[in-house]
């Protein structure tokens, strides 16, 4: 590994720390698209707001063009599931007995059938509505598959080395006339 990590050139010419979505997720503050003009987020993450079902399915039917307010709805929102890409246009501070923190106002953008992380910006599709009041802990980070260090060339790799006896010899002789299923492999 010291070797490695001695010799190891990734080839680019900027030694620049990238964040990855992980360490922009335990960030207090989003950055607005203003100030991503001076201190853009890496090209290998994607900005996600969490929507609660009731509150896209009520703007769905409706489609009518606006801004509307954010509202925690019963239950968990998944990551997956509820999020969908977003710029943040506007942050602000709120101060009160129950909410200590920044609210933002985003604009939120369709990801149709593709998973999260494999959206890129020229795939988004504006929906006809901002929101505002958006929590922090609603906006969320995700890599870009594909696209962390360990994908880079010359990235360090090492075998996984799995310790004799953790499989069962059956699950190891391929010379068994059986599967697992009871098949015959001959």
């Amino acid at each position: 590994w010291q070797e490695h990590a001695r010799e190891w050139d990734d080839g680019e010419e900027t030694k620049e720390i990238v964040e990855g979505a992980a360490t922009l997720n335990r960030h207090r503050r989003v950055r607005t698209l203003r100030e991503q003009e001076e201190r853009p987020y890496s090209e290998g993450v994607t900005v996600n707001c969490l929507v609660p079902r009731p509150l896209l399915s009520n703007m769905s039917r409706t489609n009518k063009v606006g801004e509307r307010t954010w509202y925690p709805a019963g239950g968990l929102l998944d990551s997956q599931d509820d999020s969908l890409l977003c710029d943040v246009l506007e942050r602000s501070v709120v101060k009160g007995a129950n909410v200590d923190g920044d609210e933002y106002k985003v604009q939120v953008y369709t990801r149709g059938k593709a998973r999260v992380g494999n959206m890129d910006g020229d795939n988004k599709k504006k929906l006809p509505f901002v929101l505002n009041g958006v929590p922090r802990n609603a906006i969320l980070f995700f890599d870009k598959h594909y696209q962390d260090d360990q994908f880079r060339e010359g990235a360090f790799r090492r075998e996984v080395g799995v310790p004799d006896g953790m499989y069962p010899d059956s699950w190891l002789d391929l010379s068994l006339e059986t599967g697992a299923r009871g098949e015959n492999r001959g």
